[in-house]
């Protein structure tokens, strides 16, 4: 991994930058195929945080990533329709048309082979406000731009805004915290690995939900 960035502090220490762009190699192992496949991926961070007063903190940042294929994508499960699982008799293709293959091979829909499953642009806010008594509140939203969901480019999931929220108390001995996750109650999916699903599996995320949690120290 090679990686780069810049650090630094503005506005009497109560502004803090990072910027860093990274290259990476790493293999992932392929359970359906039994083999080693080679990743390379590239991108960029950018965060900051802002803390004009001792009880008040803004985080942000933004990710971009950018993950690919070194080799043919192999044997996978394909998107198929009612009829086609039936005419096909629920066979999994070897290296089916949208991704290519290595060794010649049709380019399809993907002739990068570009990672899918996951968002390759993501920005986060999140803000904390804690109160002198120990009372205090946090939380921001998170976007996540569309991305494919197989690497023969034919689902893709559009682009979401999830917001997470939470009230706190904290004492010295203890802390009881109430937190909303999906708080706007956002009808969003997450992705699968497409080393086995190849986008066959999409999986419904949780809608609004309440936690409570209490902890002592002792």
């Amino acid at each position: 991994m090679i990686e780069a960035g810049l650090k630094g502090s503005l506005v009497d220490n109560k502004l803090f930058f990072c910027v860093a762009g990274y290259n990476w190699r790493q293999s992932a192992y392929n359970t359906r195929e039994d083999a080693v496949e080679d990743l390379e991926g590239r991108g960029i961070e950018v965060e900051t945080t802002y803390a004009p007063t001792k009880n008040l903190s803004v985080i942000a940042s933004f990710n971009y990533q950018k993950v690919t294929l070194e080799q043919g994508a192999g044997f996978r499960a394909a998107g198929l329709s009612e009829q086609d699982w039936a005419l096909n008799g629920g066979t999994l293709p070897n290296n089916f048309s949208g991704v290519g293959v290595s060794n010649g091979g049709t380019a399809g829909n993907n002739p990068d082979r570009e990672y899918p499953g996951t968002p390759q642009k993501q920005a986060k806010l999140f803000a904390i406000y804690t109160f002198d008594s120990g009372l205090g509140f946090s939380g921001g939203p998170i976007w996540s731009d569309s991305y494919w969901h197989n690497y023969d480019r034919t689902i893709k999931l559009p682009s979401t805004i999830v917001v997470n929220l939470s009230a706190f108390y904290k004492q010295p001995t203890w802390d009881l915290t109430v937190s909303v996750e999906n708080a706007t109650n956002e009808d969003y999916f997450t992705g699968s690995d497409p080393i086995f699903g190849a986008g066959t599996i999409i999986t419904k995320a949780p809608e609004v939900n309440f936690k409570v949690s209490f902890a002592y120290r002792f």
